[in-house]
């Protein structure tokens, strides 16, 4: 059997033709990754022991060579607990001495920002659904007055936290790509790091395929904006992340759940989300 016999035409993975041949749950993990497409890149070396795929000597050290040390010379593992005591004696001493500046909670008020008059908001979140770690995305599209327009979720099997997020991402782009938006706001309470990477100039060149085929959608004609909030202003779309089937189908609903109502009306009314951060200030 050739690769292309377990794609779609939509360039999907063929979860059927999948399932007869592989245990559901290899399947899982199999759907966590995008299938690379026809006009993609050369392959690319990645490393799957740390969570970017990115290699490091660190992680070599970590997965291969300190378990080695220690079947040869037990002071190894003696020579690692070190850093520990040393760091719980600077702790104490501090903690007992120090009156330096430290990082207290800030309590802190956000509202939802509406989108500019012609752009619509995407919000996007990823969540774990299941105890064994299958892992679902959801969106919620609304227009520049905070109004309803549908939401989407989608279940994706077995993906890391990154993958998951990058998912959530890709899928939005192409969910509101074919309703004809033009103009979109995505605000996402993914790291920060993620949407750094999503806009990174080089993204095209990235080892990680989710990142190359979302910098390949993001060249389309369209005007795109990505945006970071605090998860407490994300709440609208919590409920449709969670909403997902166990089949690995995209499903799009207008209606708006009754969970979100309330949260609608409060992005838009108030009063405002209780966010708290962290701040530093001096402790007498």
């Amino acid at each position: 059997m050739q690769f292309n016999n377990l794609l779609l035409h939509s360039c999907q993975w063929d979860v059927n033709c999948l399932e007869e041949l592989l245990h559901r749950e290899v399947v899982h993990h199999v759907i966590g990754i995008l299938p690379p497409a026809l006009d993609d890149s050369n392959d690319a070396a990645v490393w799957r022991c740390t969570p970017t795929d990115i290699f490091t000597i660190a992680s070599v050290y970590a997965r291969d060579l300190e378990p080695l040390w220690e079947d040869v010379d037990s002071k190894w593992s003696h020579l690692r607990s070190l850093p520990v005591t040393i760091a719980w004696a600077a702790y104490f001493v501090d903690i007992c001495v120090s009156t330096r500046p430290r990082s207290t909670p800030t309590i802190v008020y956000h509202q939802w920002k509406k989108p500019a008059p012609g752009w619509l908001c995407l919000n996007t979140d990823a969540s774990i659904s299941t105890p064994d770690g299958v892992r679902t995305i959801g969106g919620a599209l609304r227009d520049s007055f905070g109004a309803w327009i549908r939401d989407y979720c989608k279940c994706i099997g077995k993906a890391s936290t990154i993958q998951a997020e990058l998912w959530s991402i890709y899928v939005e782009l192409q969910v509101t790509w074919s309703f004809g938006t033009v103009r979109l706001v995505i605000q996402s309470d993914s790291s920060q790091a993620i949407i750094k990477l999503v806009l990174d100039p080089s993204a095209m060149c990235h080892s990680m395929q989710l990142v190359r085929a979302i910098a390949a959608w993001r060249l389309k004609h369209w005007s795109l904006d990505f945006q970071w909030i605090p998860r407490e202003m994300n709440m609208v779309v919590d409920c449709p992340s969670k909403m997902a089937p166990p089949q690995f189908q995209l499903n799009v609903f207008d209606d708006v759940p009754d969970p979100v109502r309330p949260l609608l009306i409060r992005d838009v009314e108030g009063p405002p989300y209780r966010c708290s951060c962290r701040d530093s200030h001096s402790v007498g």
